[in-house]
């Protein structure tokens, strides 16, 4: 796969995981403290591969 087409597949990647943080976090503004763990697991989830995406830009 050519570097460009690459890149360009990571910025998807990268568009798809913000779209799934920003509905989990609406989610989770719902909820009190009392939020479940499923979504607190989705959230970090979600941050630790839009970090592994953009590093892999970054490189």
């Amino acid at each position: 796969m050519e570097k460009e087409e690459e890149i360009i597949k990571i910025c998807k990647l990268i568009a798809v995981h913000q779209k799934n943080l920003y509905a989990i976090e609406e989610i989770l503004a719902t909820y009190g403290v009392d939020r479940p763990i499923h979504l607190l697991n989705s959230l970090t989830f979600e941050q630790e591969e839009i970090k592994r995406l953009q590093a892999r830009l970054d490189a």
